[in-house]
């Protein structure tokens, strides 16, 4: 969005964009751009240019012109309403364009990786706003002119698809917005359960929020301060196995989609999706009946009979009850906030259910061996050692415990931690800290290539990682 807004606002050409964001990768401040991040930022860039040309081709229509000023519709209340409020703003967000004369305006909504699929009552909350907003800030005459007809776009940077979401003519979204959108938007300010998890480390409230436990995760931590961060398993093992993949899929959530994962993922993900539909729908013990004729379009053959067979491996350890006192929560949030850090620790397990008053945390992992028994088990599965720091910060470790399903087409085996035990508390500090602390003190995210290249979701914009590959495969061909 800087790099256009530049270009449209401010008379910077493209090549004089593309040269100032790789200036920014050699910057020694906060202003520095990741090497991975300028080079998607050029071809996104290049691909919204190519796109923007295209439709405005396509559709027989002029060049519209960029508006800098947001349009927003503002409504006061005097006095404040039930909520407490005396103020009510809608926007958007996106890349905002009009006809000369203000008759037409257009916005483009932006997406990642893909063209995600909007809902109707979304897509009018746009139009509506796009149709009857006026602008804050300095603004063109032209700018307030109210539209006789608006239109949206999708863009996705990392593709460069481009697709129309819908025409309105002005006169037709207030009914339109009051039908689809005013009680879904009274449903969500009506709504004030709090949910800690990933979105905590941004919100206002943090400090003082009741719903996120405060804990001395790691009190021998000692690292430099900065701004609220969240972490979780997954980022501590990407960043593990490269700091640059870590930055840049964890971090900024890029993703090559027409990079296929490795076979062992999307078995793993499909048995995941399978026992999570299941134990959505109904708190009673899985049954070995229920595991006959399973199908898995998405696996080849072989992947999806060893699916099965550790579905089947499941129903020895499936914990449901139907005579629980309470439903059991599939993959719930847990979080915990160490101030001392400045870091929301989130987690998802797999399942928590209730059993003799306390909630028992399960973790199920798929593999083609069983664990490895020479070694730590919380070291081989971080996700254990998170549970123990997240449950004691619950409050929940004097009576709760960890435990992790390994399931095997040719077997399986029930894991049980108790985090009561000191050593066992000091040893998830351990395991955790070890991942955390590089993570924590680095601000460059220097990729580290190595044989995982080849399945890396963010190779396309790593040199480092194409050049370790290219070395590799000419390596391979010269013996």
């Amino acid at each position: 969005m800087q790099s256009l807004d530049g270009m449209e606002f401010a008379g910077s050409s493209r090549d004089e964009t593309v040269a100032h964001l790789l200036e920014r990768t050699q910057a020694n401040t906060w202003k520095r751009v990741h090497p991975g991040l300028a080079e998607w930022t050029i071809q996104a860039l290049d691909h919204y240019l190519a796109a923007l040309r295209d439709h405005r081709e396509r559709a027989g229509i002029p060049a519209l012109i960029p508006v800098k000023a947001e349009w927003v519709i503002s409504k006061e209340q005097r006095p404040r309403d039930g909520r407490g409020a005396d103020l009510y703003e809608w926007t958007n967000w996106g890349r905002r364009y009009r006809s000369a004369d203000g008759s037409l305006r257009e916005l483009w909504l932006m997406h990642l990786n893909d063209l995600k699929e909007r809902s109707a009552a979304e897509l009018t909350a746009a139009a509506h706003v796009l149709a009857h907003g006026t602008p804050v800030g300095p603004a063109a005459p032209a700018d307030h002119t109210t539209p006789m007809r608006v239109r949206l776009m999708a863009f996705c940077g990392g593709s460069g698809e481009a697709e129309p979401r819908g025409e309105w003519e002005t006169s037709t979204t207030h009914a339109e917005f009051g039908d689809r959108v005013v009680r879904r938007a009274m449903k969500v300010m009506d709504a004030n359960d709090r949910i800690a998890g990933g979105d905590c480390a941004e919100c206002k409230i943090t400090n003082s929020c009741t719903a996120l436990p405060r804990f001395p995760v790691l009190p021998d931590l000692r690292t430099r301060q900065r701004g609220r961060r969240t972490v979780s398993v997954t980022d501590l093992r990407a960043y593990d196995e490269c700091p640059a993949r870590y930055h840049l899929e964890r971090q900024h959530h890029l993703a090559d989609k027409e990079k296929s994962e490795p076979a062992p993922v999307v078995l793993g993900r499909e048995v995941d999706d399978w026992l999570n539909k299941r134990h959505e729908a109904s708190a009673a013990r899985c049954r070995p009946d229920e595991m006959t004729d399973l199908s898995f379009p998405a696996l080849p053959p072989e992947d999806a009979s060893r699916a099965a067979r550790m579905l089947m491996r499941h129903t020895a350890f499936c914990p449901l009850s139907d005579r629980t006192q309470a439903p059991p929560r599939v993959q719930p949030s847990v979080a915990a906030y160490d101030d001392d850090l400045r870091v929301v620790l989130i987690a998802t397990p797999d399942l928590m259910f209730h059993r003799d008053g306390t909630w028992i945390w399960r973790e199920t992992k798929t593999s083609s061996k069983p664990p490895w028994r020479g070694g730590s088990l919380l070291g081989q599965f971080p996700q254990l050692a998170m549970g123990v720091l997240l449950l004691t910060a619950k409050g929940l470790f004097k009576t709760s415990r960890v435990e992790l399903e390994h399931l095997r087409a040719d077997g399986g085996s029930l894991e049980v931690v108790d985090p009561n035990q000191p050593e066992v508390l000091a040893e998830a500090r351990e395991v955790i800290g070890a991942l955390m602390r590089p993570l924590l003190d680095d601000d460059e995210f220097v990729a580290t290539p190595s044989t995982g290249c080849g399945d890396c979701r963010v190779l396309a914009w790593c040199a480092p990682g194409r050049t370790h590959l290219a070395e590799s495969a000419h390596e391979k061909g010269g013996r």
